[in-house]
């Protein structure tokens, strides 16, 4: 059971990713790329929510949205998204390790103009 959380675990993230995640412009200084991840608002209800847990990344402040994506795009602090006609500054990002290595990407992003 730990190889497969250990080995597939990456794997299984990325399936989950590309079948429900949402195609978004990532653009840095390379250049822009349509990619398949998670950005998610967090509001006052999902951060009362996750107050109740532990979280080893900090706290979430409420008005910003969470991203969650793949680690084959190297999405990095100070890249922009763009989902539709809005374009959110990523603020931060981590690499959320498993036992194998990096199993995925998370990021705060904040919406232009707020």
């Amino acid at each position: 059971a730990s190889a497969f959380w250990g080995c597939e675990m990456r794997a299984l993230l990325e399936r989950i990713m590309e079948r429900y995640g949402t195609d978004m412009v990532w653009r840095n200084d390379a250049g822009k790329k349509t990619i398949r991840a998670f950005l998610q608002p967090v509001t006052s209800r999902s951060w009362q929510k996750m107050k109740r847990e532990m979280f080893p990344l900090g706290e979430v402040p409420i008005g910003v949205y969470v991203y969650i994506g793949p680690m084959a795009h190297e999405v990095e602090q100070g890249d922009w998204l763009i989902l539709g006609n809005r374009e959110y500054h990523v603020r931060r990002m981590e690499i959320i390790y498993n036992a194998q290595g990096g199993a995925y990407r998370w990021g705060l992003c904040a919406q232009k103009g707020r």
